[in-house]
């Protein structure tokens, strides 16, 4: 599953056994003997909401966590985990913002413990309690224990969110939310953590709003699109008005303000691989965040990922019922965290008609497929992807394309290396994490010219913006 061993489905438990085997000396004969054991293990349903919770500075409003699953495949909605066995929640790792209490409908008649920083809940009820923030900026992790305590789910806690974050020393100071708009060269960032941002083409500085989502959704062509220009105008523009005209922007895409656009190696230091062994204390978790204004876990699925821009109140703050998927970001020693989201509709990118398969210049989906994988030879191996124009997941822009990304060979085929990609890949339902071989930037964001023709295959490349997909964009502090 995306290399993570994670059970992607949220209505399905998958089942394992394993054996383990030991090998004898007989006394008899002196030959081996081997003896099996085998353990059939259930790994439960995937648990996506909720999955964090966040709080502007100095907010003391409490959060209801109520987990829940979707019963079956088809389902939209959310239904509450009734627990096979006792469990418990309990603040294991951050700064002291938060305390637990209980519930009667997660704890029964049991005594109620307020404000603590473990809980203990009753078996065959709902996994329900309260989350306290006391008004104390700092990051927390709740980690709970159900179906006798042999599961775990964790919630990560933070207030403080309009603060950029710093996950290790010597790292990349990362900005809390993706970007809304450019005013001239300068990023306009988004009213809230949880918001997904505009879209924009490689080198553009135009952003393609979030409101367009609401009439084109997935699989649908755009005649137009609303967008904000550098200039602040609003209009109604075509495909190709929101392209880069500058080759050379197209190539390295940089700003003014004193951020800079996320490059692949800043991305890449939020892993934890063989390749960044400095990063080790990182991890990743994939699921619902819900902020200032969300008071309980939402069951109806429209609130509970759909969330969408909202203008700041009268009282300065921005607020709202709903959640957002997407993927946490995690120190595991001092639970400081980060969030990139993927939408409100779950499909983080606007395709390019030139890209794989195309099907129409502004189709909103994540997937470079428009249809189920039956070609791929390779699928009985991985059938996560047989279906994966249908699954969530997100592109998110890297600030500079390398012209020459060498190759990685496999199997006697040739692959591009993925940490030197333009563009990088959240696939919240395989939970994988990885550059994106250029895809977004039309399949290597060049044109071929077919007069230059070099040997082995190799074709001169021409750096051009007009083949670029429309994605999202994260800024890290210079």
């Amino acid at each position: 599953t995306g290399f993570t061993g994670n059970n992607p489905y949220s209505s399905y438990p998958r089942m394992e056994r394993i054996r383990f085997s030991v090998v004898l000396k007989d006394p008899v004969t002196g030959g081996p003997i081997t003896k099996h054991v085998y353990l059939d293990m259930v790994q439960v349903r995937r648990i996506e909401n909720p999955k964090g919770v966040w709080r502007r500075g100095g907010s003391t409003e409490g959060f209801n966590a109520t987990l829940t699953h979707r019963p079956k495949g088809y389902d939209t909605d959310f239904k509450e985990i009734i627990s096979s066995g006792k469990w418990s929640a309990e603040v294991y790792a951050g700064d002291p913002i938060i305390t637990l209490s209980t519930t009667s409908k997660g704890s029964g008649d049991n005594t109620p413990q307020n404000k603590v920083m473990r809980i203990e809940g009753k078996s065959e009820h709902p996994i329900d309690f309260m989350i306290n923030f006391n008004g104390s900026k700092g990051f927390a992790i709740v980690r709970v224990r159900y179906n006798n305590y042999t599961c775990e789910h964790d919630i990560f806690c933070r207030n403080g969110h309009e603060d950029d974050v710093q996950l290790t020393s010597g790292g990349p100071t990362w900005t809390s939310r993706n970007v809304y708009r450019f005013n001239g060269t300068t990023p306009v960032f988004t009213n809230s953590p949880l918001e997904q941002g505009s879209f924009f083409r490689r080198g553009s500085y135009t952003a393609i709003l979030e409101e367009n989502d609401n009439t084109y959704g997935i699989g649908v062509v755009p005649s137009t699109l609303q967008s904000i220009d550098s200039l602040n105008n609003k209009e109604a523009r075509s495909w190709s008005e929101l392209q880069c005209k500058n080759p050379a922007r197209f190539k390295s895409w940089t700003v003014s303000g004193g951020d800079r656009i996320a490059t692949i190696d800043d991305f890449y230091s939020l892993t934890s691989t063989s390749a960044h062994p400095e990063e080790i204390l990182l991890d990743k978790a994939y699921g619902v965040l819900y902020g200032d204004g969300a008071k309980e876990t939402q069951l109806k699925a429209v609130e509970a990922v759909g969330y969408q821009r909202q203008e700041v109140g009268e009282n300065g703050h921005v607020e709202s019922t709903r959640g957002m998927r997407g993927v946490f970001i995690y120190n595991k020693d001092n639970a400081k965290q980060l969030f990139l989201p993927i939408g409100m509709t779950g499909y983080g990118r606007r395709k390019d008609n030139s890209v794989w398969e195309s099907e129409g210049n502004g189709t909103l989906r994540y997937a470079g497929r428009k249809g189920p994988n039956t070609s791929d030879a390779l699928m009985p191996y991985n059938p996560l992807f047989f279906d994966i124009y249908i699954r969530p997941g997100a592109i998110y822009w890297c600030r500079d394309w390398v012209e020459d990304k060498g190759t990685l060979e496999y199997s006697g085929q040739k692959w591009k290396d993925v940490t030197k990609s333009s563009d990088f890949d959240i696939n919240y339902f395989t939970m994988g994490f990885e550059g994106f071989e250029d895809a977004a930037s039309g399949g290597g964001g060049y044109v071929i010219d077919n007069n230059a023709h070099k040997k082995n295959g190799n074709y001169n490349k021409i750096i051009t913006g007009s083949m670029s997909s429309a994605c999202f964009i994260r800024m890290v502090k210079n």
